[in-house]
């Protein structure tokens, strides 16, 4: 029987696997990959600003600006003097450009139109 004190030590080793596995798909431009292996990292150890940054570039790479200052912002407040997530910030004026960019489109479809080619499971969408 293992005690907290090794289960913890467990879980900290094994995040660290994950997240060499991660970083390998990261390199490779497997960014889907790297954010389930990132994650998996985290539920083994939420407490490293390291893996919760290193999602939120993978996110970048994906375009998926929402989740990547989720991260960052979750990183940051694990350990505010981490300087390499301040470099993808909600301060990035780059991520936040395009966030705007990508809020301006969606605002500007007309989403009453697309109603007819939604599944019915959208259904409350007609509420609209």
């Amino acid at each position: 029987m293992t005690s907290m004190g090794e289960t913890a030590v467990l879980n900290v080793e094994r995040a660290e696997e994950i997240k060499l596995l991660a970083n390998e798909a990261f390199k490779a431009n497997k960014f889907s990959q790297a954010i389930e292996l990132y994650s998996q990292a985290i539920e083994h150890n939420g407490l490293n600003a390291v893996y919760w940054a290193n999602r939120a570039f993978a996110h970048t790479k994906l375009e998926e600006y929402g989740s990547a200052v989720q991260d960052a912002t979750k990183a940051i407040e694990i350990d505010p003097k981490y300087s390499k997530v301040k470099r993808i910030s909600p301060n990035d004026p780059d991520a936040t450009k395009k966030l705007k960019e990508c809020e301006k489109l969606f605002r500007s479809f007309d989403l009453k139109k697309l109603l007819p080619y939604m599944s019915p499971k959208h259904a409350q969408l007609q509420t609209l």
